[in-house]
């Protein structure tokens, strides 16, 4: 297990999927901020606006 593994937020799911997915977006901030290089740090962030996007509005990237 490494650090990266300890800091995961734990899934809920249901009625708490926009705090999951709030704490998803700071995950992914906050690997972007300790990231090396700019494709990660990219990565990170689009990662993080992804989740931000879907905990406002989980219709936009709802699965079929």
């Amino acid at each position: 297990m490494t650090d990266q593994d300890d800091d995961r937020p734990p899934q809920t799911g249901g009625a708490g999927e926009a705090a999951y997915f709030h704490a998803r977006a700071d995950w992914h901030e906050r690997r972007a901020s300790v990231a090396t290089d700019a494709s990660t740090v990219t990565l990170h962030r689009r990662f993080a606006r992804l989740y931000r996007a879907r905990a406002a509005d989980p219709l936009v990237y709802e699965y079929p």
